[in-house]
C-alpha cells in the first residue's frame, strides 16, 4: 500500500499549485483592470485640460483685444491732439498698432488650440491604454485556469506515479521478504 503520508502531501500541493495559478490569473486581471481604469481617468483629465486650455485662450484674446483697442484709442487720441494727421505717416502707424494687436490675438488664440490639440492626443494615448489594458483581463483569468488546471493535471500524474511506485516497491520487497 502506498504511504497514505506522501501521497496526502502531493494531493495538497497539487491542490495549493491550482489555487495559486487560479489566483495569480485573478490578480492579474485586477491590475489590468486598475490600469484600464487609471488610463480612462488620465484620458478624461486631459480632455478637460484641452477645453481649459482652449477656452483661456479665447478668454487671454478678447482681455488682449479690449487692451489693445484701449491702446489704439489712446493713440488715435494723441494723433489727434499732435495735428499730424491721419493719412501719411500717422495713419501708417496707428494702421500698423492695429495689425500687430490683431497679430498678437491671433497667436494667443492658436496657442491655445495647440495646447488644446496635444492634451486630446495625450488622451487618444490614454484611451487606447485603458483599451489595451482591458483587453487583457479575460485572457489573464483564463491563463490562470489554464495554469490552475495544468498544476492539477501535473499533481495528479506525480500522485499516481508516485502512488504506483510505493506500491511496486512494496510489492517487490514482500517477494524479497523485506519489511
Amino acid at each position: 500500500m502506498a504511504d497514505p503520508i506522501s501521497l496526502s502531501l502531493i494531493a495538497v500541493g497539487t491542490a495549493m499549485s491550482g489555487i495559486s495559478a487560479i489566483s495569480s490569473g485573478y490578480s492579474q486581471a485586477a491590475n489590468y483592470q486598475a490600469q484600464s481604469n487609471a488610463q480612462n481617468y488620465n484620458a478624461a483629465v486631459q480632455k478637460q485640460q484641452a477645453q481649459l486650455a482652449m477656452a483661456q485662450s479665447v478668454e487671454q484674446s478678447n482681455v488682449q483685444h479690449r487692451q489693445a483697442a484701449q491702446k489704439l484709442g489712446e493713440q488715435r487720441a494723441a494723433t489727434a491732439q499732435s495735428n499730424i494727421g491721419f493719412g501719411g505717416t500717422g495713419g501708417d502707424l496707428l494702421e500698423q498698432s492695429a495689425n500687430y494687436a490683431e497679430l498678437d490675438r491671433q497667436n494667443i488664440l492658436y496657442n491655445g488650440l495647440l495646447t488644446g490639440i496635444g492634451l486630446n492626443a495625450q488622451a487618444e494615448q490614454s484611451t487606447y491604454a485603458a483599451n489595451v489594458a482591458s483587453s487583457q483581463i479575460g485572457s489573464s483569468i483564463t491563463g490562470g485556469y489554464m495554469s490552475g488546471a495544468g498544476s492539477l493535471i501535473g499533481g495528479v500524474g506525480n500522485y499516481m506515479g508516485t502512488s504506483r511506485s510505493i506500491d511496486r516497491q512494496q510489492r517487490l520487497d514482500k517477494i524479497m521478504g523485506v519489511m
